[in-house]
This record gives structure tokens, sequence and C-alpha cells, in this order.
């Protein structure tokens, strides 16, 4: 499984940050939907296409974590406390002066968040995360 993730994501960080394609939760999309079959990003991309609008959506949705368990729940993902690397997931971390709610793959020990540069590997826990249904059927 690692070599998996590590290969989607040295497909995705060399992309440039496009708000509803590659910002920092689409990305991710991208991920379920190869592994799983189900474009979950497929009632977003095209309302997501700014910051403004993006931060609409999560609002609308509830926060973060809210908007990503519909969209999981959507491909047959169901919450874990134990992540694995594949699974996905919602950190808090410190980007510049502000705290904020990120979504991330788990790689390696560490959560992969998308930032507009780049990505970042961090070690922090999970606020919550989604089993992918096939790493279950690995196990």
């Amino acid at each position: 499984m690692e070599d998996a993730v590590s290969c989607y994501i040295g497909r995705v960080v060399d992309r440039p940050w496009v708000w509803g394609e590659t910002d920092c939760t689409s990305w991710l999309a991208g991920w379920v939907a190869e592994r799983t079959g189900v474009d979950v990003g497929a009632s977003l991309r095209s309302r997501g296409r700014s910051r403004r609008s993006a931060a609409r959506i999560v609002s609308d949705a509830g926060g973060l974590a809210s908007l990503c368990d519909g969209l999981m729940r959507e491909a047959g993902c169901r919450q874990t406390r134990w992540p694995q690397d594949g699974d996905v997931g919602v950190v808090r971390i410190q980007i510049g002066r502000r705290l904020r709610s990120m979504a991330a793959l788990r790689a390696d020990e560490k959560w992969v968040i998308r930032v507009q540069d780049g990505i970042l590997a961090v070690p922090v826990s999970a606020l919550v995360a989604w089993r992918m249904p096939w790493a279950e059927r690995e196990e």
C-alpha cells in the first residue's frame, strides 16, 4: 500500500494549485476516486473554484470534518481510530498565524496535506479518519 500512496503523492505534488481540482481537499477526492471508483469530488468541483467558494462549501456543511464525513461515507469508507497508510483524515495544523483544519492522506505514519506550494507531511493526530474499504480486504 505504501507504494500506491507514494506514487499518488508523487503524481500530484508537482501539479499547480487549482481551486476545485488540486486544492487541499480536492486532491484527496482524486485519491478516493482512484482507489474506490467513487468520485466524491464531482458535486463540489464546479462550486469550489475560489478560496471564498470553497470556504462557503465547508461552512455550509458544518465544517471540514462534517463535509469529509459525508463524502467518505458516499465512497463506502467508515471512520477509524487507527488510521493506516492510504487512509484519509482531517488534521489541525498551524499554517502561518492560523490554526487550520486540513484534509490529509496518511503516509509513513504522518499526515500529508496539500498546500499552495506543494505538500507537507506532519506527525500529528487526526481529528477524524476514514478507512478506505479496500484496506480492510488487505488486512
